[in-house]
C-alpha cells in the first residue's frame, strides 16, 4: 500500500522530468 503510493509518485516524477527534458530539448532546436 505505501510501496504502491511511492512507486506511483516516482513514476509521476519520472514522467515530469522526461517531459521537462524533452521540452527544453525542443526549445533548443
Amino acid at each position: 500500500r505505501l510501496e504502491e503510493l511511492q512507486a506511483k509518485r516516482e513514476q509521476k516524477a519520472d514522467r515530469m522530468m522526461e517531459r521537462r527534458f524533452r521540452g527544453s530539448e525542443g526549445e533548443k532546436r
